[in-house]
């Protein structure tokens, strides 16, 4: 078996690159979308080299409001500082423009949250949350009596949260 240690180190610098460059915290599932769809390192390596990044205390990982959440460490940065010029321009461009249309998006997902969990056979708490730069704007929780309104609850919250939280803020306020 041929093991590649200058592609592996390349992988963990596209990963710090990606990281550090959207310079917000990201979940797993969003940093394995952006190199799945683009082709830039398999799901089971890309995985391998998440958890070797953290163990190095190059990326930490934190719990935040039920998903684990990935950042760019002290030691992550410098490392970058120092082999970013490793990284392929063309690899480099592809992350810089995905970011650059996406970010607000991926903001957004980490923002606005809305899940829901089966208590009975006809008893779901639906949670629903706007985030703020990590402050919680407003965490409510709703009991409801099938999956099918917890469903709709969380579609609506998760396309109308904003207008939904001004409109509590403006009802309680008047």
């Amino acid at each position: 078996m041929s093991f590649d240690f200058k592609e592996v180190a390349e992988n963990k610098l596209i990963i710090l690159y990606f990281v550090d460059r959207i310079g917000i915290h990201l979940s797993n599932s969003q940093i394995t979308q952006f190199i799945l769809q683009n082709n830039l390192i398999n799901f089971f390596l890309l995985q391998q080299i998440l958890d070797e990044l953290v163990k190095n205390d190059l990326l930490s990982k934190a719990k935040f409001t039920n998903k684990y959440l990935y950042s760019m460490t002290e030691k992550g940065k410098k490392t970058l500082d120092c082999f970013v010029s490793r990284i392929p321009d063309n690899t480099r461009i592809l992350m810089d423009n995905y970011i650059d249309k996406n970010k607000e998006a991926i903001k957004k997902q980490l923002q606005i949250t809305a899940q829901y969990e089966k208590i009975n056979d006809k008893e779901y708490i639906v949670n629903c949350k706007v985030i703020e730069n990590q402050i919680t704007l407003i965490d409510l929780k709703l009991n409801v009596v099938s999956s099918k309104q917890a469903k709709i609850i969380c579609d609506k919250w998760e396309t109308n949260a904003t207008a939904i939280y001004k409109n509590i803020i403006d009802n309680i306020i008047k």
